[in-house]
């Protein structure tokens, strides 16, 4: 990224059991990164967006919104899919912060 001179945009449909996992290793780079999309199962994004004293709430709360501000985009039923999945799925933008919070 460094080379073209531009940020990169990463997107994805991640598998549940590798989500977690690639969203911590692209956390190191978020300062090539510009953006991040990845549909992903609802309950993962839920887990991203979840604020203190909440029962999602935990360590991929706080390490995703330390490095990134992370916005829901939409929600996708299982209907979407051919076969559909017993999960429901959602859409979420992460959008490194320009500094970091502390």
């Amino acid at each position: 990224a460094e080379k073209m001179g531009q940020p990169l945009r990463v997107f994805g449909n991640l598998p549940y059991n590798i989500s977690t996992p690639l969203m911590f290793h692209l956390f190191s780079y978020t300062d090539a990164i510009a953006d991040m999309h990845f549909m992903l199962q609802k309950e993962v994004v839920n887990r991203l967006v979840a604020g203190p004293n909440s029962k999602a709430y935990g360590r991929l709360s706080v390490m995703a919104q330390y490095y990134c501000n992370v916005i829901p985009v939409l929600e996708v039923p299982p209907s979407a899919f051919t076969p559909p999945p017993k999960v429901d799925s959602a859409v979420v933008r992460l959008v490194p912060h320009a500094t970091m919070p502390h």
